[in-house]
């Protein structure tokens, strides 16, 4: 296993950094659930915790089962159309344990223009058990184009700064 994956923070009090945006985020998800968004946009330079912090928000404050729950794509490798239509297909199933399904979407500057195309339906209508996290470095990128305008519309965004 990596170094990285060993010590990486597994609550946000093992955090380090970025205490107002996760003093933020946990103030968003403890509002009544009807209200909070299920669609964000997690951004900031490498190895700001954009990933980390998005698992921490899935068993945390989603309740996502890690083992069942929580689906971690990385767009650098799969980054089209096809990825998407396999996570459409699988966000109508409920979840085997804990009460959310969490879709993160790592290095989501990756997707083709046709990937975030196909995500526009799934985040607008979205089951209520589903959350989607784009982790990005090159938020610009991701937001470039009609889809990428249309994608921030439906997000909520939290910008992580580097650390130091």
């Amino acid at each position: 296993m990596s170094l990285y994956q060993v010590y990486r923070p597994k609550t946000f009090a093992d955090m380090v950094g970025n205490t107002e945006v996760i003093n933020a985020i946990q103030t968003h998800f403890a509002q009544d659930p009807k209200r909070v968004s299920h669609c964000h946009i997690i951004y900031g330079s490498s190895g700001a915790g954009k990933t980390t912090i998005a698992r921490i928000i899935a068993t945390e404050l989603l309740h996502a089962d890690p083992d069942f729950s929580i689906h971690e794509i990385n767009t650098s490798d799969n980054r089209g159309i096809d990825t998407v239509r396999d996570i459409r297909d699988q966000m109508r199933s409920l979840p085997l344990k804990g009460r959310s399904v969490v879709y993160i979407i790592d290095e989501a500057h990756g997707m083709t223009a046709d990937a975030k195309r196909a995500f526009l339906k799934p985040t607008e209508d979205m089951p209520a058990h589903v959350y989607f996290f784009f982790c990005t470095t090159n938020l610009q990128q991701l937001l470039n184009g009609d889809e990428g305008k249309a994608l921030a519309t439906r997000s909520t965004q939290w910008k992580l700064e580097p650390l130091n």
